[in-house]
């Protein structure tokens, strides 16, 4: 190869040559000096193979010049060959065919069938093949039943004896008790409850004192109302309280359209939260927040729908806004009368002035003609 190298570089062409330049070669197959003229293409690569066996003599052919391309295929010729003489000395270690019983072939044989799960199946009915010995081999032999005599009694128990036996305690080591407190109940923070329409019909209406209102007095009472409100009223009340959004309302201020429903709690906490709502209960306005926490109700209430407790509610509003009225009324007619009472008092008072001034004068016109 030293020498291959070194007639790449030829004296007169001042460097390497392009494959069209290398001209000749010398055929190392046939052994005869020959020049025979250079293809390009994959035809130089197949004719120079044989070249590594020859030699160029650099005083009768200085002018040769080897191209890339077929130094390329004489590097990869050589290795080639000298890769087949380790083979070769590899293969002259192995064992004879005949007792080595085809090891490379039986191994490729085995991994494709390995892979095709067919190992098992013997082609030639006549034959011992390879693989039914392996078979063989490899089938696990069958273990007979080892019976186990069962351990007598005597054992059992010292092992059960020897278990209870109890240690020693430390009355250094002093355990926690077992006892474990029950976890009290959590207070609900609002009482919020779902509320279902019940089964049974509503409440009677009280009878109030005085004249009944008409239908057509009377908002009309819708089919359903929304879960966000409803009623409640204790065991011994005769009014209810107005629960929304889980915050409680009495002492209801009724008036003609609307009605004010004030915190339950105002004169405990002094709170001034305050619910505007009208008289048909479908329009809600909260006026003024709460100053107080959420306050557990005295006792279970009775916990009644809209639909329950709007009819007497709307009883209780028009019976209270037709009280007021007369009150009103007869607050007027109070002011009216003793108006007419001082007007006739003062009347009085001035005629009776009116007297004495005249019999004042009466009097001094008299005293006068007496005294002339």
């Amino acid at each position: 190869m030293l020498r291959l190298c070194q007639l790449l570089w030829s004296p007169r062409s001042h460097g390497p040559q392009l494959p069209h330049a290398c001209r000749f070669y010398k055929a190392a197959a046939t052994g005869v000096e020959t020049k025979t003229a250079f293809t390009e293409g994959r035809e130089a690569e197949s004719s120079c193979s044989g070249f590594h066996a020859g030699g160029i003599n650099p005083e009768t052919e200085s002018d040769a010049v080897l191209c890339f391309d077929c130094v390329v295929t004489l590097e990869t010729f050589l290795q080639y060959k000298d890769q087949c003489h380790v083979n070769d000395a590899f293969l002259k270690t192995l064992p004879p065919k005949d007792s080595a019983e085809d090891s490379e072939a039986s191994e490729d044989e085995e991994d494709a069938d390995a892979k095709e799960c067919s190992f098992l199946q013997v082609d030639d009915d006549g034959a011992d093949s390879v693989d039914s010995e392996l078979v063989e081999v490899v089938e696990p032999q069958k273990r007979a039943k080892i019976k186990v005599s069962p351990k007598p009694k005597k054992l059992i128990r010292k092992a059960k004896q020897f278990k209870v036996v109890k240690i020693a305690e430390d009355p250094l080591n002093i355990k926690r008790s077992s006892r474990v407190q029950r976890k009290k109940p959590r207070p609900e923070l609002s009482p919020k409850k779902k509320l279902t329409e019940p089964s049974k019909p509503v409440q009677e209406i009280p009878e109030f004192p005085g004249p009944q209102p008409t239908e057509d007095e009377l908002p009309k009472l819708l089919d359903s109302y929304p879960n966000y409100f409803h009623f409640e009223r204790g065991s011994r009340s005769l009014y209810y309280n107005l629960v929304y959004y889980g915050e409680r309302f009495n002492s209801a201020v009724y008036g003609p359209s609307y009605t004010y429903w004030q915190c339950s709690h105002r004169s405990k906490f002094k709170c001034p939260a305050l619910l505007h709502v009208t008289n048909d209960y479908t329009e809600f306005e909260r006026r003024f927040e709460h100053t107080h926490g959420d306050q557990k109700s005295k006792g279970k209430p009775e916990l009644l729908t809209p639909k329950q407790a709007l009819p007497t509610v709307f009883r209780i509003c028009w019976h209270r806004v037709k009280e007021k009225k007369i009150k009103r009324k007869q607050a007027k007619d109070s002011k009216k009368g003793l108006r007419s009472d001082e007007d006739h008092e003062a009347a009085e008072e001035a005629i009776s002035e009116k007297k004495t001034t005249d019999n004042e004068v009466l009097e001094s016109g008299e005293e006068e003609d007496d005294y002339f």
